[in-house]
C-alpha cells in the first residue's frame, strides 16, 4: 500500500524519469502525465503513464482538469514550467492538493521575468542592466544602449527558448519579432554579461533551506541551453545569495537560481527555475541526493540534515551529454573519451527499468540523426540534379 499519490505532470523532461524512480522508491504512488506514449516497461516500472495533450496545446487546460478530478490525487506536481504556468493561470486548476501552494504574488512573480529581475534588485543582488522594447522601432536604441552583443528575452519561456543573444541590430529586430508572437508579456532588452554560468539550487521548506547544491557550467547544449557537463562549487557567496533569494520569495520544494560568474568573480542573476533542474543529478554524483530527499520531503519522511560535498568534482550527464553530442553529429569523438566515461558511470546501473527509458532516449537520437542525414541527402540530390534538353 502506496504511502502517497501524486499525479506528475511534465513535458518529456530526461530528469523526470530519475524524479519519478525516486518518488517510487519513496512508496509514493505516482500517475505520470506527459504527451509521450506510456509504456508498460521502463518508466512504467515506476508509475502510471497517461499520455497527455502536449502542455502548450489549447485543450490541455481541460483534459487536465478531468485527469485531476479523476484521479484524485493527494498532491498535483508541475515537474516543468509550462505545466506550471497551466496550474496558476488556470482558477479551477488550483485545488487545495496542488504542491507547492503559492500565492498570488509567488505567481505573478514567477511567470514573468522582468518581475523577478526586479524582486532580485530590490534584495540588493546584482542583475543585468535591462530596458524595455515597447515596440519594434524602440529596438535600436535598446541595442545602442546596451551594447553588442545584447540580450533579447521575452517574459517567460523554459530552456532557452525566450532568450535571443544578438550580435547585430537586424538580429535584435527578427528576435523582437519573434518574441512579440509568443511572449505573455513585453520583451526586454538586456545587458550581456560575459563569464561562467553557475547555479545553486536545493530542497526548501518555507524558504529556508535544508539542502543546498551549486555548480558551474563546464559545458551547455548551446549558449542559454541546459547544462551537459558541470563542476560542483562551494562559494559562501553564492551559497548567501540563495539563502537571501529563496528565503525571500518563501519556497517549498526544489528550486534552482542562476548566476553568472564574471572573471572578476562577481555574481550576477540571470534566473529562478521552481522545479528539477536539467543537471541536478550532478548533486547525486557528489553525494546530495537531492531528487530522493524530495520524495521523502513529499511523504513527511524528511529528517535530514545539510550535508558538505566537494568541492571541484566533474559531472557528465546521462543521458543528456550523448543525446547532445548525436544531434550535433559530434559522436563518436576521441577528446570526449573521459567525458563519455564519466557520463557511463553517471547511469542508473541498479534501475535497469530507467537505464531501458534512456537508452531509447539515446536510440531515438540516433534515428532522428540519420533521417536528418538522409532528407538532407535526398534534398541536396533533388538540387544537383541536371534537366536534360
Amino acid at each position: 500500500m502506496a504511502d502517497l499519490k501524486i499525479l506528475v505532470l511534465d513535458n518529456n523532461w530526461i530528469q523526470t524519469g530519475y524524479l519519478v524512480a525516486e518518488m517510487s522508491r519513496a512508496n509514493i504512488e505516482v500517475i505520470l502525465a506527459s504527451p509521450s506514449q506510456p509504456s508498460s516497461r521502463m518508466l512504467g516500472r515506476y508509475c502510471r503513464h497517461v499520455q497527455t495533450p502536449a502542455v502548450t496545446d489549447p485543450g490541455y487546460d481541460e483534459f487536465l482538469h478531468a485527469l485531476s478530478s479523476k484521479e484524485d490525487a493527494d498532491f498535483v506536481y508541475a515537474a516543468c514550467d509550462p505545466a506550471q504556468h497551466a496550474l496558476w493561470t488556470s482558477e479551477e486548476l488550483l485545488p487545495g492538493n496542488i504542491f507547492p501552494q503559492t500565492t498570488p504574488w509567488q505567481r505573478d512573480l514567477l511567470t514573468d521575468r522582468r518581475q523577478c529581475y526586479e524582486f532580485v534588485s530590490r534584495l540588493g543582488l546584482p542583475t543585468p542592466r535591462m530596458l524595455s522594447i515597447p515596440d519594434i522601432q524602440a529596438v535600436e536604441s535598446v541595442v545602442a544602449t546596451l551594447g553588442l552583443p545584447c540580450i533579447i528575452r521575452g517574459t517567460q519561456g523554459c530552456g532557452g527558448s525566450q532568450v535571443n543573444l544578438v550580435c547585430s541590430a537586424y538580429e535584435a529586430r527578427t528576435a523582437y519579432n519573434t518574441l512579440a508572437q509568443i511572449s505573455p508579456g513585453c520583451p526586454f532588452g538586456q545587458e550581456f554579461v560575459a563569464g561562467q554560468r553557475c547555479l545553486i539550487g536545493g530542497l526548501f521548506h518555507h524558504g529556508a533551506a535544508l539542502q543546498l547544491f551549486s555548480q558551474c557550467t563546464l559545458e551547455a547544449v548551446d549558449p542559454t541551453g541546459p547544462s551537459i557537463r558541470v563542476r560542483s562549487l562551494c562559494d559562501p557567496v553564492l551559497t548567501d545569495f540563495a539563502k537571501q533569494l529563496f528565503g525571500a520569495l518563501q519556497w517549498d520544494g526544489l528550486a534552482c537560481a542562476e548566476f553568472i560568474r564574471t572573471d572578476a568573480g562577481q555574481y550576477i542573476f540571470l534566473e529562478i527555475n521552481t522545479r528539477p533542474w536539467a543537471a541536478i543529478r550532478a548533486a547525486h554524483r557528489c553525494g546530495i541526493p537531492l531528487l530522493r530527499q524530495f520524495a521523502q520531503y513529499l511523504a513527511g519522511r524528511y529528517t535530514g540534515k545539510p550535508q558538505p560535498y566537494p568541492h571541484g568534482m566533474d559531472c557528465t550527464l546521462f543521458p543528456a551529454f550523448f543525446i547532445a553530442r548525436i544531434r550535433s553529429a559530434g559522436f563518436p569523438r576521441a577528446k570526449d573519451l573521459k567525458a563519455y566515461w564519466q557520463a557511463t558511470m553517471a547511469a542508473p546501473w541498479t534501475q535497469l527499468s530507467l537505464l531501458h527509458h534512456h537508452l531509447r532516449l539515446i536510440r531515438w537520437s540516433f534515428s532522428e540523426g540519420t533521417r536528418q542525414k538522409t532528407c538532407a541527402s535526398a534534398q541536396y540530390h533533388s538540387n544537383s540534379e541536371t534537366p536534360k534538353t
